[in-house]
């Protein structure tokens, strides 16, 4: 879904300029918050964002 934003040079610096970590994340990099909201251990997580975005909400 992301390959025609990543792939366009203006598109590409307005998102990495806009991230406090000036890089796209990984797919392993979600892969905890993603564990831990499918766990057990979320069972009292209600109504609440677990926001995993490199900075992006940061600014």
């Amino acid at each position: 879904m992301n390959i025609p934003v990543k792939d366009d040079p203006k598109f590409q610096a307005s998102i990495l300029g806009a991230v406090a970590l000036g890089r796209w994340g990984e797919i392993h990099e979600i892969q905890g918050a993603a564990i831990y909201l499918a766990s057990a251990a979320a069972g009292f997580t209600t109504g609440s964002m677990l926001t995993v975005d490199g900075g992006w909400t940061a600014a």
